[in-house]
């Protein structure tokens, strides 16, 4: 039997107990409240610092990817321009052969320069998962948003503790961390953990890249050349991939358009990869290849047995070697609708999504068959003109002979030309006439295949001490190689010594020329 005295001791004695226990839990429950408000603190000053670098590198980590995407687009409207031309010339003629010669510099514009690309821009997404106590670290993963395709460029890694946080540079506020007896570890990975699930920038990701041609039509294949991952507040360097540990990517432009310069007869994926330095070398002179009458030829079973040795899938499953086997690239897809419809949109693997061009600007579409480029113009014309001297009225009294000329005219780049030539200029029947030479130069466009409207500015001089400058334009109509022109010009005339001729001097012109065109 316990005495009542004993009795009453053990109750004294769990009283106490209860009041320590209290006085304990409570005084547990304010330090715990206090380390996780010390911790808030530390995550919402982590945040606006990532936050406020990322926002700040904008500006100065330009992205490249546009330029990539618009020359893509030139190639693909140049391949339907080609395609629409065969309406009206043989497949072997040499307005063809030098449209196929401008669609292989277009290519090599295209895959001469590496680009990049890097998540400031949004091309480039950082996502990381909870620590992983095993690895030690962080799963990362990298998702690309090029030329507006999901999925074109993946790469996944693990941001180890000692990279980010040992060699990346301690948090903000960890100074404190013996007052509230914490851990650096412990706290840094939860700080981490609750920025990455708030999607913060704790990394940036950087990536260079070449885009080059692929086997199949109006395919194009992203070569990564290198990934690296670095601490967006530190700049310091988390993760580094090298070509070797990236996969490629394929993607299309639609529609797709049969069209091969060529440099592409003898191409195949794996010579194309000579273009960033990852094949053996044996193709690499075949993009030096000038031929033209079996260029349009697909290269079928040479195409059809080829693989890529380094080829891998891309992040939506589909794989970079598809071959070409289409035959001639012009009445198939004509038939078959290809090139016929309005806007290029890329898309990735099984992606139905992708950059959209320019309306207008693809295939069979109707601003497309009404207004293109001049195709490397040259022409060899002679041209007869009259001039009109009275500025008063007209009469038809007031019309007479004024120049003979026989122009050499040049293209220059796609919508310009520049040329020259000599004149014979008619005084009257009583006078002597003049001989000289000019220079001119101007800009037109092709109309509907046949028609060239065109404006120019001329200088001349001749044997009458004139020297003369003239504004003007006219209408090229050709037919095959015959070439009709009709032109219009207001020319202002002067004496050698430089002085203004008299009043009167200054007088328009109308003219029409005939001669060939190639």
């Amino acid at each position: 039997m316990i005495s009542e005295q004993e009795q009453k001791l053990l109750a004294d004695q769990r009283a106490g107990i209860t009041r320590t226990d209290r006085k304990r839990a409570k005084e547990d429950k304010a330090r715990r409240e206090t380390y996780a408000g010390w911790e808030n603190s530390i995550i919402a000053s982590n945040y606006k610092q990532f936050k406020g670098v990322a926002e700040g590198e904008k500006s100065r980590h330009p992205s490249s990817g546009n330029k990539a995407l618009e020359r893509i687009q030139r190639i693909e409207k140049l391949k339907a321009d080609i395609l629409r031309f065969e309406r009206y010339y043989d497949e072997d003629s040499e307005e063809v052969a030098s449209l196929l010669s401008s669609l292989e510099e277009y290519y090599g514009e295209l895959e001469g320069e590496t680009y990049t690309a890097n998540s400031f821009s949004g091309e480039l997404i950082v996502r990381g998962l909870d620590y992983n106590a095993a690895r030690d670290g962080w799963s990362v993963t990298v998702y690309s948003e090029l030329f507006g395709l999901a999925g074109l460029f993946k790469f996944g890694g693990v941001a180890g503790y000692k990279d980010l946080i040992k060699k990346g540079g301690a948090l903000q506020g960890l100074q404190g961390l013996q007052a509230f007896g914490g851990n650096e570890k412990d706290t840094s990975i939860h700080v981490i953990d609750s920025l990455f699930a708030r999607t913060v920038p704790v990394l940036s990701a950087s990536l260079e890249y070449r885009v080059i041609r692929g086997a199949t039509a109006s395919q194009y294949r992203l070569v990564p050349l290198s990934l690296t991952l670095a601490r967006t507040d530190s700049f310091k360097a988390v993760i580094s991939a090298a070509r070797a540990n990236l996969a490629q990517g394929t993607f299309f432009m639609t529609p797709q358009l049969a069209v091969y310069s060529p440099a592409d007869m003898a191409l195949s994926a794996e010579a194309a990869l000579n273009a960033v330095g990852n094949a053996d070398g044996r193709n690499k002179g075949s993009s030096a290849s000038t031929g033209t009458k079996s260029s349009r030829k697909s290269s079928g079973k040479d195409s059809k047995d080829t693989k890529d040795a380094n080829d891998t899938k891309d992040a939506s499953g589909t794989s970079g070697s598809g071959t070409s086997g289409s035959g001639k690239s012009s009445s198939k897809n004509k038939k078959s609708g290809k090139g016929s419809s309005g806007g290029n949109k890329g898309s990735a693997g099984d992606s139905g999504g992708g950059p959209a061009a320019d309306s207008g600007r693809t295939g069979g579409s109707f601003t497309g068959m009404m207004l293109s480029p001049q195709k490397k113009r040259r022409a060899l014309l002679f041209t007869v003109d009259t001039a009109v001297r009275d500025a008063d009225g007209f009469d038809t009294a007031d019309l007479d002979l004024n120049t003979v000329k026989l122009n050499f005219e040049f293209a220059n780049k796609d919508y310009f030309f520049y040329g020259g030539g000599l004149t014979w200029r008619y005084a009257g029947r009583n006078r002597e006439s003049f001989y000289g030479a000019f220079v001119n130069g101007g800009a037109n466009i092709t109309l509907f295949r046949n028609f060239r409207p065109y404006v120019q500015l001329e200088a001349s001089a001749n044997t009458g001490a004139e020297l003369g400058l003239g504004l003007g334009g006219g209408l090229d109509f050709t037919i095959k190689h015959l070439l009709l022109n009709l032109n219009a010009a207001y020319n202002w005339c002067f004496d050698a010594d430089g002085k203004a001729g008299n009043k009167g001097s200054n007088f328009a012109t109308f003219g029409f020329g005939l001669g060939f065109t190639w």
